[in-house]
């Protein structure tokens, strides 16, 4: 993850680009908790993932509230936060499925 979702809402609460409020900052920082899980996380899978204890996947947050509240400004927050993460991974772990799979004939 390259920054927080908090230092991302409180960079555009001071340019302007938002009216900084109590709740969404609140919110900024349990997705930033809930990023940090997912960076952490490792399912336990294949045939070693039977040796290992079980892990506990992380608890998603449930948002809800007033329209123009800001829900989607900070899910696209986070979702970009969490993609970084995910092409960091992706270009330390093998692919699963191949970009381009063999056509089938009938």
């Amino acid at each position: 993850m390259s920054d927080s979702i908090v230092k991302a809402y409180d960079r555009a609460a001071a340019r302007g680009e938002l009216q900084s409020d109590p709740a969404q900052h609140a919110l900024a920082a349990r997705l930033d908790r809930l990023a940090a899980e997912l960076a952490q996380y490792e399912p336990s899978g294949g045939l070693l993932g039977m040796l290992r204890p079980k892990v506990r996947p992380p608890r998603g947050v449930y948002i809800q509230g007033d329209v123009g509240r800001g829900k989607t400004l900070l899910i696209d927050m986070f979702f970009e936060d969490v993609d970084q993460l995910l092409e960091i991974r992706d270009r330390h772990m093998p692919p699963l499925v191949t970009p381009d799979p063999p056509a089938v004939v009938a």
